[in-house]
């Protein structure tokens, strides 16, 4: 699987503008609850947003999370936020993207096992993300069993 680097992180930042909001609620979530409530920056552990980003990163976030987007100077303050903490989320993308690797693994490892037991059973994979098992004279679609590979 391929790692994310600082400059990925940024290129997808400068062109996607739904990123920097989804960067803004990785970087909140990062703060301590006592930093998110008080819209500071009380630890300086380099975790969450810097003391000068504390709290215009803590309203856009919330901002994100309450479904709306971020426009205008709103989404251009949100984007250097966001760049200037490139490393954290260089960090979380690629935590999330071994997390998700390692949930395939074990559902492939699951389904295998399952599917050994059932040995007249076909196994397909379907860009969906899930997994199905199938008889092999069934008619077309007909799925004896489907199970979700990504959640």
């Amino acid at each position: 699987m391929a790692k994310h680097t600082k400059q990925s992180i940024i290129d997808l930042l400068n062109r996607n503008d739904l990123a920097v909001g989804r960067a803004m609620v990785v970087l909140y979530n990062r703060q301590t609850a006592d930093e998110q409530s008080d819209e500071t920056t009380k630890h300086h552990n380099g975790v969450g947003f810097s003391a000068y980003a504390a709290h215009s990163g803590t309203y856009f976030a919330r901002w994100v999370l309450d479904g709306r987007t971020l426009t205008g100077k709103y989404l251009d303050r949100a984007r250097k936020i966001a760049i200037r903490h490139a490393g954290q989320l260089v960090e979380e993308a690629n935590e999330k993207s071994e997390r998700m690797a390692a949930q395939l693994r074990h559902e492939a490892q699951v389904i295998a096992s399952e599917e050994r037991g059932m040995g007249h059973f076909q196994f397909r994979w379907f860009c969906c993300g899930s997994a199905r098992l199938r008889a092999p004279n069934a008619p077309h679609g007909g799925a004896v069993r489907t199970r979700a590979v990504l959640s």
